[in-house]
């Protein structure tokens, strides 16, 4: 008697529950479904960047080579040691001239040499100059209408922003080669104070002419041999040296910000890459590819410098990829089909859409999204399981939440108002 009783029942709720499911995956069935969300948050923003980590070595910014021509005259004796800090005007050697008359000559036509040269600087930085882009080419044209704020906003907003970002680009290595331009007329001019020094004291009849400085550093060498460079210079002013390898000569390029740490400065001290070099060094590395050098200066106004000395090893960031204050979402809650990418967007209307978005650079498991949705909206942060675009969704009952206080303090409107629509809401 049982068994007739119980097989019939089995049989019955068999059919029962493959009916619901046939009903519920059928296509356009009229069941509505719902997504179960665990976790979800709103688009914020954040900075975003990708570096190269190396390991460096501080190296004199510049080096002066100071020569002695024995046919000018007869060389008499040094004035600086290895080691002295120089300024511009030390004298550093003494020569004894025989042929006075040849000896202006010669002074003369060097002086005229320089200033020819200066004259050229002048004029290519006249050009230079004329290379920035004026005001009004980031002029804004006619304004339009957002479709989604109904707000003003300018058509062609995207352009003018790219146009305006490169015009910064623009300005600011025209500025950087002027720089350039403008300490080589000043090395130029102290050439020439020197020389027009030599001139005026073979003028006064003496014969014994003194060789000054056109630089200030550190005198790292004297040759007492009399070898060229009789004397080697070193700026005071340092700059980072290092290796790259093969795959990081790709990522990096000149003009790229670098943060640089050291033991002897507690900050940490800005600079950027102003050279990678093209052909490698002429030693491998231990695995036996090649390594490239490249520099990195430092940025003009940075404090404590005075603390780092050539020979300091230095740690250093160089930026390879950056966005500032980008909106972002973790990686994992992207949909990629394709070349296509989504988020599950929680709408105001309580479902979900699947939304299409562009992205950007990835950077520490986060991506950024340049375009399709806004700070604030609300995405789905692990949508694989829940991949039903047009659903409504519950999400989990969080009890901490539910105290005896929270319900107490409500007022009766209130809980009366979420128990009809827990009970009327139709899911």
């Amino acid at each position: 008697m049982k068994r007739k009783i119980l097989y019939p029942a089995v049989i019955l709720g068999l059919t029962l529950v493959a009916g619901n499911l046939y009903l519920i995956e059928k296509a356009d069935s009229k069941v509505d479904r719902n997504s179960f969300i665990d976790e979800w948050k709103p688009v914020s923003t954040a900075s975003l960047r990708n570096s190269i980590e190396k390991e460096a070595v501080l190296s004199s910014s510049q080096e002066e080579y100071v020569y002695y021509d024995e046919s000018r005259g007869t060389f008499k004796e040094f004035l600086v040691q290895e080691g002295d800090e120089i300024s511009v005007g030390t004298d550093l050697f003494t020569y004894q001239v025989e042929d006075t008359g040849n000896q202006e000559m010669y002074l003369e036509s060097e002086i005229q040499q320089f200033e020819d040269e200066i004259e050229s600087i002048e004029d290519h930085i006249v050009n230079l100059r004329t290379l920035r882009p004026s005001s009004s080419t980031t002029t804004r044209r006619t304004n339009t209408f957002d479709d989604r704020y109904g707000a003003p906003v300018n058509s062609d907003e995207t352009q003018d922003n790219s146009l305006e970002a490169a015009n910064k680009e623009i300005n600011y290595y025209v500025e950087q080669e002027v720089a350039r331009k403008e300490l080589e007329i000043e090395q130029y001019n102290n050439k020439i104070e020197n020389l027009e020094r030599q001139l005026s004291q073979l003028q006064l009849n003496e014969t014994d002419i003194t060789v000054s400085s056109t630089s200030e550093g550190i005198v790292k060498k004297i040759a007492r041999e009399l070898d060229n460079p009789v004397i080697v210079i070193s700026s005071k002013s340092s700059l980072v040296q290092g290796e790259l390898s093969e795959q990081e000569t790709l990522k990096i390029t000149e003009g790229q910000e670098a943060v640089i740490y050291s033991t002897a400065v507690q900050d940490r001290i800005k600079g950027y890459v102003t050279d990678v070099a093209v052909l490698p060094s002429e030693t491998l590395t231990e695995e036996g590819s090649s390594s490239y050098p490249f520099q990195v200066e430092f940025e003009e106004g940075e404090e404590n410098l005075d603390a780092l000395r050539p020979g300091f090893h230095v740690s250093l960031s160089i930026i390879t990829e950056e966005a500032l204050n980008a909106l972002n979402v973790p990686s994992e809650s992207l949909l990629t089909e394709g070349i296509k990418n989504y988020l599950l967007v929680i709408t105001d209307k309580g479902t979900l859409e699947k939304r299409e978005v562009t992205v950007g650079m990835t950077s520490e498991g986060r991506v950024e999204v340049q375009s399709g949705i806004e700070e604030g909206e609300i995405y789905i942060k692990d949508p694989d399981s829940m991949d039903l675009p047009g659903s409504t969704f519950v999400t989990p009952l969080k009890i901490d939440k539910l105290t005896f206080n929270s319900i107490k303090n409500a007022d009766k409107h209130t809980i009366l108002e979420n128990l009809l629509l827990g009970i009327l809401e139709r899911k």
